[in-house]
């Protein structure tokens, strides 16, 4: 488990998900809770989800990632090993639900 430092921002988030998508990345469970990440964050991530082969649990609360965020996530589970997804507090409305 990998919990990141609150502030990382898109910027961050997206460097990050570079790192998810190494098939070799052993991360399993990722804690980026109030990281001031917003929908282009979420959609880094979801592109990264959809590479990982082994990221089971992302905890997304107290972010911004909004409606848009949270389609781009649920259009990646599909495609990945995630089990549990926690969007709590995140700005995501019924569109995004």
């Amino acid at each position: 488990m990998v919990r990141v430092p609150a502030a990382a921002g898109d910027k961050g988030v997206g460097r990050l998900a570079q790192l998810l998508r190494a098939r070799d990345a052993p991360l399993r469970s990722l804690l980026l809770h109030n990281n001031r990440i917003g929908a282009r964050g979420a959609e880094a991530l979801a592109q990264a989800l959809r590479g990982s082969t082994a990221l089971e649990v992302l905890h997304l609360n107290g972010n911004q990632i909004g409606d848009a965020g949270a389609q781009a996530l649920a259009e990646a589970l599909p495609h990945s090993r995630l089990r549990a997804l926690y969007l709590f507090d995140a700005a995501v409305g019924a569109d995004g639900a």
